[in-house]
Formats: C-alpha cells, sequence, structure tokens
C-alpha cells in the first residue's frame, strides 16, 4: 500500500500544483478527501463535462470582448455531436448564429477554414430565427455558399446548377421566398433553377403588386382624411397643416416630418390634386 503513495505506476489523474505535475491515484485521493471524492467522483460523469463546458461556452459568447461569431459554429457541433445531452449549448449557440451573418465556417485547432456539417447548416436554416441583421436574403446568401463550397471539399471542382439544385433541395423549403430580395430571385434562384419558373414569376407578382400598393397608398393618401382641413393623410400626417412648407403645426409646434422624407414640390402636388 505504501508503493501506491511514492509510486506513479497506475496513476490515474493529474493535479497540476503552480504548474507542477503531480499524478496521484484517484482511489487513493478520493478516499482521503471528501472535497475531492466529489470533485473527481463527478468529473468522469459525461453530462456533468457538457454541462460544465456549456456553462464555460454560455459566459464567452455573452462577453463582447471574447465573442467571436465563429465560435458559436464550432460549439454548435460539439452540441450537435453529443445531442441530446446538450440541446442547451446548441439552443446558446443557435442565438448567437441568429445575431450574426457570418459565413458557416470557423477555424479548427490548425487555423484551417473548417465549413460546417450537413446537419448543423440544416439545423440553422430549420431553427434559427430571422433578425434584422440575419434575415431572410442573407441566410439563403450563407445557405447557398456553405452549399457551394462544401460541394468543391468533397468533389475538388465547381458544382453544376443541376448540382446545385440537389445540395440546396433540403433547404428550400425552409426558406420563406416573399422575404429574399428580388435581385437573389433573379439571379442565384433564378439561374440555378431552384423553384420552378411558374412559382418565381408568382412571388415577383406579388412582389410588384405589393410595391404598387405600397406606392400608392403612400402618395395618394388613402384612408383617413385631416380633421382639421378635410384633406387626405399620409400615415397619418396632413400635408397642408403638418408639413414645414405651410408654416407650423396645428398644435403650435414645428412639423416633425422632414424635408427630406417629404419634399415641398410634394406637399403641393398633395395639396392641389387630393381631396
Amino acid at each position: 500500500m505504501n508503493e501506491l503513495f511514492v509510486s506513479k505506476a497506475g496513476s490515474d489523474v493529474t493535479f497540476i500544483v503552480h504548474e507542477k505535475e503531480i499524478q496521484a491515484h484517484k482511489l487513493i485521493v478520493t478516499a482521503r478527501s471528501p472535497y475531492l471524492f466529489k470533485l473527481l467522483g463527478s468529473f468522469y460523469d459525461v453530462q456533468y463535462l457538457l454541462d460544465k463546458c456549456t456553462e464555460k461556452i454560455n459566459i464567452r459568447l455573452s462577453d463582447p470582448e471574447l465573442y467571436d461569431p465563429k465560435e458559436a459554429f464550432k460549439y454548435a457541433e460539439l452540441g450537435l455531436l453529443y445531442s441530446p445531452g446538450t440541446d442547451e449549448l446548441l439552443r446558446i449557440c443557435l442565438k448567437c448564429i441568429s445575431g450574426c451573418k457570418a459565413s458557416f465556417n470557423y477555424r479548427d485547432s490548425d487555423g484551417e477554414v473548417k465549413w460546417i456539417s450537413f446537419e448543423l447548416a440544416l439545423r440553422i436554416v430549420q431553427v434559427c430565427r430571422r433578425t434584422k441583421i440575419l434575415d431572410e436574403s442573407n441566410m439563403f446568401k450563407n445557405t447557398f455558399e456553405w452549399a457551394k463550397n462544401d460541394f468543391i471539399c468533397q468533389n475538388q471542382r465547381e458544382p453544376t446548377p443541376k448540382e446545385i439544385q440537389e445540395c440546396m433541395a433540403p433547404f428550400m423549403p425552409h426558406f420563406d421566398l416573399k422575404n429574399i430580395s428580388p435581385t437573389i430571385l433573379a439571379t442565384i434562384i433564378k439561374t440555378n433553377k431552384l423553384i420552378a419558373d411558374d412559382k418565381l414569376l408568382n412571388i415577383f407578382a406579388d412582389l410588384v403588386l405589393q410595391n404598387k400598393a405600397v406606392h400608392f397608398d403612400a402618395f395618394c393618401g388613402i384612408g383617413e382624411r385631416c380633421e382639421w382641413c378635410g384633406k387626405r393623410t399620409v400615415d397619418g400626417l396632413c400635408i397642408r397643416c403638418d408639413e414645414p412648407s405651410y408654416g407650423n403645426r396645428r398644435d403650435g409646434g414645428r412639423a416633425s416630418i422632414d424635408e427630406q422624407r417629404f419634399p415641398r414640390g410634394y406637399a403641393g402636388h398633395f395639396a392641389g390634386n387630393q381631396g
């Protein structure tokens, strides 16, 4: 028994004290110290390690000075690997990803760029909430970039439009195409035929109609009338009573709408033509 205290043979735990490694036997140290028993008894519990890992990662991703959006992809891969025991880790990472529009890649321990797995890319498209930063258009561009580069990494060549269709097929049902910019619809989606031509035409038609409706309402002031002069209002404001070119507001103050948003030339047009 005394040999166990001086011999390194069979040691299964290492303590680092003042940068010096001390090898020991888990059985001995846990028997002699309730604290070490509590620490080392749970240290080899995988779920315990994952929980501690999640706790540290959450702190790191929440600190603006330490936060790197690329790290969220790396930790999310870890969350997928050990799922379902790491659901909280995955949730934290996906929340961080929703707040950035970084490409779907990160640097591994060797410093090389590594594109995320198909499983994580699909989970991001399915689950990540669209935000002002990562809106539908940016989500689509990032996914398309990932699909193209993932194909190149696996096949060492550029994909054909047909192969792009196959790569993007699992993702397309999860995009709200009406919220994707017309430029992307007319270039990437149309060129690679990612959706049927008739469906694409219908989306463009809806966009045109929506655009016309917005402009028509804005310039014709469809809706309420001013309670003071009876003219139609635009966004709740009367051209005659609220526009700076007509002097002060009816409430005695300056008009809240500036001339960049509502030029005086338009005010004259509205004043003469609305009724």
